[in-house]
């Protein structure tokens, strides 16, 4: 049984339908595209696999811990967290504001905090658990016009490794995932040729 955040499209929505077809329940976390968290709750049900789903800010606590409340309503356990959602949004450093960086940083890294937080303490009561967290190239190549990103990808690493060293005795592994440059709908909104080869280089969708 697991949950995926920031699966109503893209990689999230892939991540939860290729779940569901190895044979978990899945719940579905959303921000806003309620339509989109749906259709993945749809595809997940005709693949013969339960699910529900979730409109939340993962960088809410208030709102994290009445999903996972929810969640727990809703299935006996959480074997699989992937902490997917996380945004991009691209600006120079010198004209970033603080509402961006805070949204971005709040979304792609306190996000994953707070969801590992609350998963964490389920998997500890069943002595095993694994929590996926999605990065990014971005992580380790410092991309112009996207500080806020590199460094909320840049922190993942760390903190992933970080959990990876505190939940190991307690039976839950902590890794994380980082992708090239993946064709979803963001992506090819930015460019049509997105992972064409040869194309200077662009940060990994995550």
């Amino acid at each position: 049984m697991a949950l995926v955040t920031g699966a109503s499209k893209g990689i999230g929505k892939g991540i939860s339908v290729a779940l569901a077809r190895a044979g978990c329940d899945v719940g579905v976390n959303y921000f806003s595209d309620t339509q989109g968290a749906e259709q993945t709750a749809s595809e997940i049900r005709a693949l013969g696999r339960k699910t529900a789903v979730y409109k939340g800010d993962v960088a809410d606590r208030a709102e994290v811990e009445e999903m996972f409340r929810r969640y727990s309503a809703d299935f006996p356990r959480l074997d699989i967290l992937v902490n997917n959602a996380g945004i991009t949004l691209w600006g120079p450093l010198l004209e970033m504001s603080d509402e961006k960086w805070d949204r971005i940083l709040g979304t792609n890294l306190k996000g994953a905090f707070l969801c590992t937080q609350q998963a964490g303490r389920i998997m500890r009561n069943q002595k095993k658990g694994r929590i996926i967290n999605i990065g990014s190239g971005a992580g380790r190549t410092p991309f112009p016009n996207l500080s806020a990103y590199n460094a909320s990808k840049a922190g993942l690493n760390l903190f992933t490794a970080t959990c990876a060293v505190e939940l190991g005795p307690l039976g839950i592994t902590v890794n994380c995932v980082a992708p090239g440059a993946v064709e979803i709908e963001r992506t090819r909104l930015e460019a049509d040729d997105y992972v064409a080869p040869g194309r200077p280089l662009l940060p990994p969708d995550g």
